[in-house]
């Protein structure tokens, strides 16, 4: 599985194939499950540089899902859905490049009582269900809660209410 993330960049290896075009290629990591692909592949019509970055078997936590086909090219954190809820709503955000990503749900006082997420996501647009429960896994109470999406480049908060 790969999935490709960014394009532009430089070249250098050879392989034949067995049509006799050439490509010259190089692989070397950009950060953790990523790598950078620079090929130039010659045929009889000439040259074609190509660059890109792939991703190798990134792991999505459980209960974490990717929910789009199409990548997008902004960050963005929705409004939770059903709100109010009570007791399952589902919080979707959207990454424009692989990053680091902590979802975390506090309470009004400011303290975190749940990290949903806090793993390297490849671009994408996820969803994630929080049943309204702690880090220790009991019934938190009705009221106001926060969520909140940090990246290494952003960060949104939005409002929920829990109603038992």
């Amino acid at each position: 599985f790969f999935e490709v993330v960014e394009d532009s960049l430089p070249n250098s290896a050879v392989f034949n194939d067995s049509l006799a075009n050439t490509a010259q290629y190089i692989l070397y990591p950009v950060l953790k499950g990523f790598y950078k692909i620079d090929i130039v592949l010659t045929d009889g019509c000439g040259k074609v540089p190509i660059s890109f970055v792939v991703k190798f078997n990134y792991d999505v936590p459980p209960g974490v899902h990717a929910v789009s086909d199409v990548l997008p090219d902004r960050f963005e954190l929705v409004q939770n859905f059903p709100n109010p809820f009570n007791p399952y709503t589902t919080i979707e955000f959207q990454i424009p490049k692989a990053s680091y990503v902590q979802l975390e749900v506090f309470n009004v006082l400011g303290q975190r009582i749940k990290t949903l997420i806090d793993n390297e996501l490849a671009r994408n647009r996820y969803n994630v269900e929080w049943d309204g429960t702690n880090d220790h896994g009991s019934k938190v109470s009705s009221g106001i809660y926060f969520y909140r999406v940090l990246t290494e480049q952003d960060v949104a908060t939005k409002k929920m209410l829990l109603l038992k």
